[in-house]
């Protein structure tokens, strides 16, 4: 076996690593930096984007490496746009507990691009008082209407879903109660 392509191919791509890694002599002269751990803490990147099925509506969650999140609704046809607090990026805010015919993203559009829904978990400060405290931090999930921009929450919620390309129905699961806590154990609720 020759080794000596495998070499030089390892040689220039170590070159070639070396070279983005080290900033340039105009970085430095202009005051550029190199980027540090809470630089990457804060880098925030869009996650779970969602079209709505008529193309009028794109919905993502933007969300730092380490921190909390926010679901952001636009307008594909104007210059419409909401920002919706979702709390604590790392506690999966809105990841894989709705749907729409089993998606599972940070934001559900409805059948009838007439809704979106996600799911808001407690800010990290929030998180982090309840972990101290020892006692389970409550996520909750946010429907908006899209025409309006105006939202609903439901508290206590584990999974939801719209009903089809027609959802007149919502279906919220709610969580079990806490042990001792006497609240009967949820059904579905109806809704829009």
């Amino acid at each position: 076996m020759n080794r000596r392509p495998f070499l030089l191919r390892s040689a220039l791509l170590a070159g070639a690593a070396a070279l983005f890694l080290v900033p340039s002599a105009a970085a430095r002269a202009q005051g550029a930096r190199q980027m540090t751990i809470p630089d990457l803490r804060a880098w925030k990147s869009i996650r779970g984007p969602a079209v709505s099925p008529d193309g009028r509506w794109l919905a993502y969650q933007l969300a730092p490496n380490d921190g909390d999140a926010s679901v952001v609704i636009r307008a594909t046809h104007d210059t419409t746009e909401w920002k919706f607090p979702v709390g604590d990026a790392g506690a999966g805010a809105g990841g894989g507990r709705g749907g729409r015919g089993g998606g599972s993203g940070p934001v559900t559009i409805s059948g009838d691009s007439r809704w979106a829904m996600f799911t808001v978990a407690p800010t990290k400060a929030e998180a982090e008082r309840a972990r101290t405290a020892r006692r389970p931090a409550e996520s909750k999930v946010e429907l908006v209407s899209l025409a309006t921009g105006k939202t609903r929450e439901f508290a206590n919620i584990a999974r939801f879903a719209f009903a089809g390309d027609h959802p007149r129905w919502l279906a919220l699961y709610t969580r079990p109660p806490e042990a001792g806590g006497g609240e009967a154990e949820g059904a579905p609720a109806g809704g829009r």
